[in-house]
């Protein structure tokens, strides 16, 4: 993977350039961290996404290897010597070994590409030493992207807790996904910025036409995509599929560590796995009512469902359990907390006329893409990158 043959150049002073200090790879389950760049990029910036498990061959100073991930997008792996980390950076921030030699990698990276107006972008408090480091040498402009409630994530370590509330409190922007997080930050933040996530509308709706993906299952279907994780209600699932025995329920994502062998057993459940990101319009084609059945915990009242907005794009109903994030919604989608409460909310969904309803959901969609969202960041990140260094 050689640099010079995929960065190019530029001095356009009205752009600035972005270095993303990631918090998933970029061929990871796509999402906001994903999006965010992908859309960035769409609109004029160099993005350099700085994986944060994969790095350079040569572990050695200076040593930084690139690849072309998307247009004006730069995939980097920087130079890092082999250290001890249970559950790569998501347990412990960087070393300070490890953090003079990231330094040095993007100084290489700089010696490339020639920034342009930069911007850091820290996507996950691992960065934190780096970041500091970088804002002091360099004088860039820090930015943390919170898109969780980290502290009360499951096996969260107080190295890293401690390490998020430094990156706040040296940070020159704090965005923030949702208003439980926003709330949290406010008073120790130097400044704030609400960006909620968001959703691809375009894409969903040009990929949400007839096709033969779940031609086998009788209809109504009852639908949910993406993680199945620590936040999954399996128990309601289970218990709303077995009260509903008529209706065919189909769950695409990838599970992560969670027993779904009551699930598993029930024949109106339809396990699929994991599916490519590009796929999931043409399941969602199929779906007659799609729901966020989560657990309410201190996790999911401070989340901002990517896949809320994926649902409406097409104008889909949509039953979900009372999180706060959802509150502005609504009559657009149906909320209910328990499993007879949440099967009776289906019904209603199943029986809705086609009409009004769709047209408003599609258009609440229309308005909340990663496209809005972008332009909100960057007016944010353009009065920082503005300031001299």
């Amino acid at each position: 993977m050689d640099g010079a043959t995929v960065i190019h150049r530029h001095a356009h002073r009205s752009r600035f350039d972005i270095v993303c200090l990631a918090v998933i790879d970029w061929d990871f389950r796509f999402q906001r961290p994903q999006q965010l760049m992908r859309e960035l990029a769409r609109q004029g910036h160099r993005v350099f996404y700085v994986s944060p498990n994969r790095f350079a061959e040569d572990p050695t100073t200076g040593a930084c290897n690139t690849e072309n991930l998307a247009p004006r997008i730069t995939g980097v792996r920087v130079a890092q010597t082999p250290v001890e980390r249970p559950f790569g950076p998501y347990r412990s921030v960087m070393d300070p070994g490890n953090v003079v030699l990231t330094l040095s990698s993007i100084e290489t990276l700089h010696g490339r590409a020639g920034f342009s107006n930069r911007v850091i972008v820290v996507q996950f408090p691992f960065w934190t030493p780096v970041a500091m480091a970088a804002r002091e040498q360099w004088g860039w402009p820090v930015v943390y992207d919170c898109m969780d409630d980290w502290e009360v994530f499951p096996g969260m370590t107080a190295e890293i807790v401690e390490a998020e509330r430094v990156l706040v409190s040296i940070s020159d922007l704090t965005v923030v996904s949702s208003g439980g997080l926003e709330r949290k930050w406010q008073s120790s933040a130097r400044r704030v910025r609400l960006i909620r996530n968001g959703g691809d509308a375009a894409f969903i709706r040009s990929r949400c036409q007839p096709n033969a993906r779940l031609s086998g299952i009788p209809h109504p279907i009852v639908g949910f995509f993406g993680a199945i994780a620590h936040w999954f209600d399996v128990s309601l699932v289970e218990a709303v599929a077995r009260a509903r025995p008529q209706y065919q329920f189909v769950l695409v994502g990838e599970v992560f560590n969670l027993d779904l062998s009551g699930l598993a057993s029930l024949p109106n459940v339809h396990l699929l796995g994991a599916q490519p990101y590009e796929t999931i319009p043409e399941f969602l084609y199929h779906f007659d009512c799609c729901m966020l059945p989560f657990l309410m915990n201190a996790v999911t009242v401070a989340t901002d469902p990517i896949k809320l907005y994926e649902y409406l794009a097409p104008g889909k109903p949509v039953v979900a359990v009372p999180l706060p994030e959802l509150d502005r919604l609504g009559d657009l989608i149906y909320v209910a907390q328990g499993a007879e409460a949440f099967a009776a909310a289906i019904g209603r969904a199943l029986a809705e006329p086609d009409g009004d309803l769709r047209l408003r959901r599609m258009g609440f969609a229309e308005n909340e893409t990663w496209t809005r969202r972008v332009q909100d960041l960057c007016e944010a990140l353009r009065a920082l990158a503005d300031d001299p260094a």
